[in-house]
């Protein structure tokens, strides 16, 4: 863009301006509103003054009416306080308008800092993100949080997408597991204080997320757009995230393809859209979860809680659902399925459409 196109719109800061050409930009309006002012008054002074001879010289012609006779030095001085109001009213917009201008030029510069304290806070936390100690990320995360609720207008996107970015980052899903993970006793492995033992998977130990990437989970389901704008979609994509603890989190629209959910708590989550393609759901606890119009094809559901869970509109192709906990026929008279779709003994759902994933 041309430097001339670029100043299009701009607002020139007074300050800017010479000495001379500041004052005159300042006072001009004031000036010419003085001036005609104080021309009408002395105007009707010497009309005035030349009144007062009148009884000597005894004037004739029309301009007599104004000088000799007192109803016409009257309306003189009317007239003049009419003209003289243009002036005043001059005076008045142009201060007005520099009161304006002024309050823009301001506007413009708190804008501006706010920005540059925004961007500053930004960089600091992510520069934090990386130190070894989890007090500093957990300080770093909170400071996100907080920027995204400060400057929603300009952040809430990005901490958001930084965030999930963190977690798949320090989280990314593990590719197997050897057989002596398989099967070794539970009790040889450090115990879980919350998840109980018949809600943890199979072949999963009772690990549980870090402190920061549960805070990080934790902020992601909870932090607000700004008003007017639809939130912005997690995405947690092919990570290892078992016995996670996201009760009641807003995740709508949320990305989890190929996560590790095992043992998850999302009791009253909203996972509205949500995206669980090849998804490891097992033991997973979905009491009054919000599941319409997710996305569950290919997904692990063994042993998965459906009490209360509002499936209208997901999507069920290739998951075996033979184990689900408290699934029924109402729940998924709103759900779709395919042939590959394996259901508990008298209950069934209906074919997706074929654009349907």
């Amino acid at each position: 863009m041309k430097e001339s196109e670029s100043t299009i719109g701009k607002v020139i800061d007074p300050a800017e301006l010479p000495p001379i050409a500041r004052w005159i930009d300042r006072h001009i309006g004031f000036a010419i509103g003085i001036a005609a002012t104080v021309g009408m008054v002395a105007a009707s002074a010497f009309l005035q003054l030349l009144g007062s001879s009148c009884a000597e010289s005894h004037p004739a012609g029309w301009w007599a009416t104004f000088v000799c006779r007192e109803g016409g030095r009257s309306l003189w001085t009317a007239v003049s306080g009419v003209a003289a109001a243009p002036a005043l009213l001059l005076t008045w917009y142009w201060k007005t308008a520099h009161r304006r201008q002024d309050l823009q030029i301001a506007r413009g510069n708190y804008v501006l800092a706010i920005r540059a304290n925004a961007n500053e806070r930004f960089a600091k936390a992510v520069e934090l993100l990386s130190s070894e100690q989890v007090s500093a990320r957990l300080g770093a995360l909170y400071a996100l949080e907080q920027l995204g609720a400060d400057a929603a207008d300009l952040y809430y996107a990005t901490v958001v997408e930084t965030i999930s970015a963190y977690v798949r980052d320090r989280c990314p899903r593990l590719t197997g597991r050897t057989e002596e993970e398989r099967t070794r006793p539970e009790s040889t492995h450090r115990p879980s204080r919350r998840v109980p033992r018949d809600l943890r998977g199979p072949y999963e130990r009772a690990d549980r997320p870090t402190t920061d990437i549960q805070a990080a989970l934790s902020i992601l389901g909870r932090i607000k757009p700004p008003s007017g704008l639809e939130p912005v979609a997690a995405d947690l994509s092919e990570t290892e995230l078992p016995n996670v603890q996201l009760a009641y989190a807003q995740l709508p629209n949320a990305s989890f393809y190929r996560a590790n959910l095992n043992g998850a708590r999302l009791y009253g989550a909203n996972l509205q859209g949500a995206k669980f393609f090849g998804c490891d759901l097992g033991r997973c606890y979905l009491r009054s979860a919000n599941l319409s119009e997710a996305f569950l094809s290919g997904s692990s559901l063994d042993h998965v809680d459906l009490l209360d869970a509002d499936l209208s509109g997901a999507r069920l192709r290739a998951v075996d659902l033979t184990t689900a906990e408290f699934l029924t026929q109402r729940q998924l008279d709103g759900a779709c399925g395919d042939d590959d779709t394996v259901l508990p003994e008298g209950l069934s759902v209906k074919t997706c459409i074929e654009n349907e994933v």
